[in-house]
């Protein structure tokens, strides 16, 4: 019998569906194609400020004093010395070399937020399972209890504060929604200068 693979879906999608989405399936997930009109969107993104649903990316939480020593001996850039506030991107190989996924690693301060592809978050947590021997490290998928949105756009960072503009790749800024503290990454997705916003699931669907 053949097993049914169920979509996911984003907590932004009712709204999404409000403002006129038309949807598709990417990477088991069902997600926004267009709005409309695609060359206006484009031409937001390019020339002003447009907002874009990233939740469909794995995020996991990895807490633990050995966290960053491990993951420098398993993938392939240096982590060890990554201070608060600042991020790299890193390639999570097998003992042979293989590619296993490209991450984001993430230095929050207290914990490190490590942003997978869509498919890969339980991959990842088995394989560092694998190699933890009695290291001080916990691994959480906090991926269906948080939303990931990326601001694009030349205008994005005008709206993040004027130190948005000043964060180097992956650095850390902190910006205050209704009353509350979320944080967010310069990620530059697809050579646009960009911010990923890290909110709870509850928060970006309502």
């Amino acid at each position: 019998m053949q097993e049914t693979t169920l979509t996911r879906v984003t907590p932004l999608q009712e709204a999404q569906k409000r403002a006129g989405a038309t949807f598709a399936t990417f990477d088991g997930w069902q997600l926004p194609q267009s709005f409309g009109n695609p060359l206006e969107e484009y031409r937001a993104a390019r020339e002003g400020v447009a907002l874009a649903d990233r939740s469909s990316f794995g995020r996991l939480r990895i807490r633990g004093k050995d966290a960053l020593d491990l993951l420098n001996r398993l993938s392939s850039n240096k982590l060890i010395d990554l201070a608060p506030g600042q991020g790299v991107s890193t390639v999570l190989t097998t003992n042979k070399g293989r590619i296993i996924d490209l991450l984001r690693v993430i230095n929050m301060g207290n914990e490190l937020l490590v942003i997978t592809s869509p498919q890969t978050p339980e991959k990842i947590i088995e394989w560092i399972d694998l190699y933890t021997f009695g290291e001080d490290i916990t691994v959480e998928d906090i991926t269906e209890d948080t939303a990931l949105l990326s601001l694009m756009g030349p205008g994005a960072g005008d709206l993040l504060g004027k130190d948005a503009s000043r964060l180097e790749l992956y650095g850390v800024g902190k910006v205050s929604l209704h009353g509350i503290q979320l944080p967010f990454i310069r990620a530059d997705t697809l050579g646009i200068t960009s911010y990923e916003i890290l909110t709870t699931a509850a928060e970006a669907g309502g």
